[in-house]
């Protein structure tokens, strides 16, 4: 169908619609039926099958549209010589057609231009009949003749408009997809960079050979956790290689380090999910153990301890390095009152351990019993 907007559309129908009731009054005037019936068929034929079909499908170019007038002049010309020429009661709708056609499909200059044309068209064909009839006649063709440059100069503003309207959609639908394209970037850029703050914080807390937590991050872990137990029990485990230095003058430093990386993942897995290992600094490991209390941590302490001491740590041909590891033990509130003493009574229980010949696990409390007893 009409290959238009919608405006354009109801108007070329109503034009076409509007034309109906004639038929009925075609039986109260004296004419050749017969011949309005095939000038009939002939509109029909055109304005409502070639027309929409054909001549307004695709682009409307220009010789589409002078073609629609031209022929609708012709065929309301004959209509209205049919039926009385410039006596007709139909000339003034019939010649009102064309007159649309040229401002619904086309704009200002069409419509003048066919307006021009219809009244050549009058002088030429009726220009014979009476004075009055025919004067009468060009009077009311002036009257279409304004009508129709108005409404052609109205439609050229509307499609003016409309054209404008388009752009500045489009417009606003390329700058709505380029802010949207710009927001995105900003979003994928705001992540990356939240994403890289997180990796930079993680890496300033974690310890780059065994990938465990540093001794920055047990400091301010420490008291943050020691502000949030109340009065709930929280261990610390101290936790020292035995004779690491050895194992390095034979071994090699680097077989140390696979040692200290080999023994942190043992750690891991020897704790509960809420324990946190650290890496206090050199061969020197930290536990920390919320909510257990003395007896807890040294269940843990003493199987770290045993796994440890079963553990290869290298093997070259028929040689094995194994280690051991000594271990303090300090619970806070019950031997600690605060974070400093909490360290160093964990520290005094493993040099306690070494004292008493390694591998093994002191409590502090019981350092604290036996010199009450003493």
């Amino acid at each position: 169908m009409l290959n238009k907007l919608s405006t354009e559309k109801v108007l070329w129908y109503l034009i076409a619609v509007a034309g109906i009731p004639y038929v009925g009054l075609f039986f109260f005037i004296n004419s050749n039926f017969y011949a309005l019936g095939l000038l009939m068929a002939a509109v029909f034929l055109f304005d409502w099958i070639i027309v929409p079909l054909y001549l307004f499908s695709g682009e409307l170019v220009a010789w589409k549209k002078m073609l629609t007038i031209g022929v609708n002049l012709l065929l309301a010309t004959v209509f209205i010589k049919l039926t009385g020429g410039a006596e007709s009661i139909f000339y003034f709708h019939f010649y009102l057609l064309p007159l649309m056609i040229a401002c619904v499909y086309g704009g200002l200059w069409e419509s003048i231009i066919t307006s021009g044309l219809l009244v050549i068209l009058v002088l030429v064909v009726f220009s014979w009949q009476e004075v009055y009839s025919f004067t009468y006649m060009i009077a009311q063709l002036f009257t279409q003749v304004l009508g129709g440059v108005m409404l052609g100069y109205i439609i050229k503003r509307e499609r003016e408009q409309r054209r404008k309207n388009e752009t500045m959609a489009r417009e606003l639908q390329v700058a709505y997809e380029e802010l949207n394209s710009s927001h995105q970037q900003l979003q994928a850029y705001a992540d990356l960079m939240e994403e890289m703050n997180e990796t930079m914080e993680q890496l300033v807390v974690t310890d780059d050979l065994t990938m465990l937590y540093n001794y920055r991050f047990f400091q301010e872990y420490l008291d943050r956790k020691l502000r949030q137990v109340d009065g709930q029990p929280f261990a610390l485990i101290m936790l020292d290689i035995d004779h690491f230095k050895q194992v390095n003058d034979r071994w090699g430093h680097q077989t140390g380090n696979e040692v200290l990386a080999r023994l942190a993942d043992l750690l891991q897995d020897a704790v509960r999910d809420n324990d946190v290992v650290v890496r206090y600094g050199g061969e020197e490991f930290v536990i920390l153990l919320p909510n257990a209390d003395a007896e807890g941590a040294g269940a843990v302490a003493e199987r770290i301890r045993q796994t440890v001491a079963d553990t290869v740590f290298y093997r070259s041909g028929d040689k094995e390095l194994r280690i051991t590891v000594s271990q303090g033990i300090s619970v806070y509130p019950t031997e600690a009152d605060n974070r400093s003493d909490l360290i160093s009574n964990a520290d005094k229980a493993m040099y306690k351990a070494k004292e008493l010949g390694r591998n093994r696990v002191v409590l502090y409390k019981d350092i604290k019993n036996e010199e009450s007893r003493e």
